[in-house]
C-alpha cells in the first residue's frame, strides 16, 4: 500500500495515462487520511446466479437513478450474485482467430477484461459487512478490508448520503498496464468504455430483479484506495454503482431526496 503520490511510469503512454487519471481525480493523491483496516481473510461462495426472465424493453424503461434505498431491507445474496454475474461474470471460453478468449457479458478490447470489482457490502444477506473482491471464475467474494463507518463512507463518496445508506456498492477498478501496453494512451478510453458497459448491465439487472441502482462517478479516489488497501500505482477506481431495494415510502419519487451538503 503506497501512501505517497505515484511516481511517473517509465513507459511514456502509461505515464501520460497515469498523469491524466490523477489530474481528473477528486482531491490530492498524497493524502492517506482514510485508514486501511484489515479484516480476517475469508471467502464467501455466492449462491447460483439466476437469470431473470424479463423483457429488455421493460428493464430499460424501469431503470432510474435511485437515491432512496429501503433502510429496512438487506440486499439478497442471490440477487447480488446474479448482478455480479450478469455484469462481469465468467461465461466460458471461445476459440476464435486461432485464439482462446474468455467470454463475459460485456465486450473488452482484445479480451483483456482489465477491470475488477470491489463490493462495499453494508447490508447483504448472510454476508458480514466488509469490503470484498469479486472472483468471476469462482463466483465468490473474498474479504479484503473492514467496511468504513458511515462518516468515512460519506467522505469517500463526496457527502452523497445514498452511498452510505445503500446496502451495497460495486466499485469498478482498472488495471491499465495490459490494455495501455497494447493500445497506448488510447487504452485508457477502452477502460472507461468497458466500465460503461458494465455499469449499464448492473443497472438493467437491478431493474430486472425489482431492485434499484444509482451510478456514482463522484468519490475521492485516494481515500477509496486507502480504505480498500489498493496499490494506487497499479489499480485505479473508475466507477461505482450503489445497489439496494427502493424505499417503499417514496416509490413516486425515488430520485429526489432531501437537500444534502454539496461537496
Amino acid at each position: 500500500m503506497t501512501t505517497s503520490a505515484p511516481p511517473r511510469f517509465d513507459d511514456a503512454p502509461l505515464s501520460a495515462v497515469a498523469d491524466f487519471h490523477r489530474a481528473s481525480s477528486r482531491h490530492s493523491w498524497d493524502r492517506a487520511d482514510t485508514p486501511f483496516r484489515p479484516t480476517a481473510p475469508s471467502t464467501q461462495a455466492l449462491p447460483p446466479a439466476a437469470l431473470p426472465d424479463n423483457a429488455l424493453s421493460a428493464c430499460i424503461a424501469g431503470r432510474l437513478s435511485c437515491r432512496r434505498f429501503d433502510q429496512a431491507a438487506a440486499l439478497p445474496a442471490a440477487a447480488l450474485s446474479s448482478l455480479l454475474h450478469l455484469s462481469y461474470g465468467h461465461l466460458g471460453m471461445v476459440e476464435t482467430l486461432q485464439q482462446t478468449l474468455e467470454t463475459r457479458p460485456v465486450p473488452s478490447a482484445s479480451g483483456f477484461y482489465p477491470l475488477a470489482f470491489l463490493v462495499f457490502a453494508r447490508a447483504v444477506e448472510n454476508l458480514p459487512a466488509a469490503i470484498y473482491r469479486y472472483d468471476p471464475s469462482a463466483q465468490s467474494l473474498s474479504a479484503i478490508a473492514a467496511l468504513p463507518d458511515a462518516p468515512t463512507m460519506m467522505q469517500v463518496f463526496l457527502q452523497q448520503p445514498w452511498a452510505a445508506q445503500a446496502p451495497a456498492i460495486v466499485v469498478m477498478t482498472g488495471q491499465p498496464q495490459a490494455v495501455v501496453g497494447r493500445y497506448h494512451a488510447r487504452g485508457y478510453r477502452f477502460l472507461l468504455l468497458e466500465c460503461g458497459h458494465v455499469g449499464q448491465n448492473l443497472l438493467l439487472g437491478a431493474a430486472a430483479l425489482g431492485l434499484a441502482g444509482c451510478p456514482l462517478g463522484g468519490f475521492e479516489d485516494y481515500r477509496l484506495c486507502c480504505a480498500a488497501g489498493l496499490d494506487a500505482e497499479r489499480e485505479w477506481p473508475l466507477y461505482a454503482v450503489a445497489l439496494g431495494s427502493p424505499d417503499p415510502a417514496h416509490l413516486s419519487d425515488l430520485r429526489t431526496p432531501q437537500v444534502y451538503a454539496q461537496p
